[in-house]
């Protein structure tokens, strides 16, 4: 008998929530019964998700999985953005209340020049601003940016909220000098405080022991660049088993995207197109990631299918320790796996800009 593992957290629901919201927003013409029932769900997961939220604040799902390091903030942004999407389709100001309430929350985990490097606006996993927001294979981070980004759409401009846009697309900015003349946004600022924190690399990177890879990831940090007071800006995730940055990357162009749209910056458009422009070949290798799609493209590595137009790979990895580009032509997992998450980032960043 096959075990399945079941698990409910707050995070799925407030996701699968503003998901189902926003469905009901688009279809409200096209199909209005089936509106009426994708709102009617996105209430009840919603009003699920905050019960346990209520009881449990986070909590992890029983087994590994790609959820498992969500942090606070992240579980805020999610938050804010279902909410968002509900006052939006329902109009009822309890939505809106509790929006502005998860956004202001969030902007608590939003670092204001603490660093000293002069990087700023990125988040913090929790309001005691100890641990920065990371991803190392999937990746989450543009829901900071559209949790303010629909918050200023919705609930009213208000100034703290285009302020904190404005602070992480300064961030976004900065980052882009690290991998010119190509456009792949870089992974962001560590520090080296994270060679202490067990608890987040087990949630990150939860089929590793600590200690066995602390050597690893200290290498990792001195190869990325230095910055004064203990931090480097890396253009690769720490990784380890995992590699392949299609995903954050594209994540963290569709921030950029949504900050650029809500605040009238070309700038910061620019460099969500430019995310494009590096899966479609701009990059290094001079190749497609997108198996079909522009020239140069390689084989990927479909465990069943077979190669299929438009599949996608996890992603440029880098070569042990280091923080450069590294594409070897092996077509094994996971780098050049076919993974429908950075397809589906893909699609996120597209539509964003066109």
């Amino acid at each position: 008998m096959n075990r399945v593992d079941v698990h409910n957290n707050a995070f799925d629901g407030f996701v699968i929530a503003g998901m189902e919201a926003h469905a009901a927003l688009v279809l409200r013409q096209e199909d209005p019964e089936l509106a009426y029932k994708c709102l009617l769900a996105a209430r009840e997961d919603y009003q699920s998700a905050q019960a346990v939220w209520r009881a449990h604040g986070i909590r992890r799902p029983a087994r590994s999985e790609h959820t498992l390091s969500a942090s606070q903030s992240l579980h805020d942004a999610a938050a804010a953005v279902a909410c968002a999407r509900l006052f939006e389709a329902t109009g009822e100001d309890v939505y809106r209340k509790e929006g502005v309430g998860w956004l202001d929350r969030m902007l608590n985990c939003q670092d204001g020049g603490e660093t000293g490097t002069g990087l700023s606006g990125f988040f913090y996993r929790d309001e005691r601003k100890r641990t920065i927001v990371h991803f190392c294979h999937q990746s989450r981070e543009h829901l900071f940016a559209q949790a303010l980004a629909q918050g200023l759409r919705v609930f009213g401009n208000e100034e703290r909220w285009r302020d904190a846009l404005q602070a992480y697309g300064g961030y976004l900015k900065a980052l882009r000098g690290y991998t010119a003349p190509y456009g792949m946004v870089p992974a962001g600022l560590f520090s080296y405080d994270e060679l202490e924190d067990e608890e987040t690399f087990g949630l990150l990177h939860p089929y590793l022991h600590f200690e066995e890879e602390k050597k690893n990831y200290a290498q990792q940090l001195q190869n990325g660049v230095q910055l004064p007071n203990g931090y480097a800006v890396r253009c690769f995730p720490v990784w380890f088993s995992f590699r392949g940055n299609s995903a954050v990357a594209q994540s963290m162009a569709k921030s950029a995207a949504l900050a650029g749209s809500a605040l009238g910056d070309e700038e910061l458009t620019q460099i969500g197109r430019e995310q494009i422009y590096w899966m479609l070949g701009k990059n290094p290798f001079g190749q497609s990631m997108i198996y079909g799609e522009g020239r140069r493209f390689t084989p990927l590595y479909t465990a069943l299918l077979g190669e299929t137009v438009g599949e996608m790979a996890v992603g440029v990895q880098t070569q042990n320790n280091e923080d450069v580009p590294y594409w070897p032509m092996g077509n094994v997992a996971t780098y050049r796996e076919v993974w429908i998450s950075a397809a589906a980032h893909f699609l996120r960043l597209a539509a964003e800009l066109y």
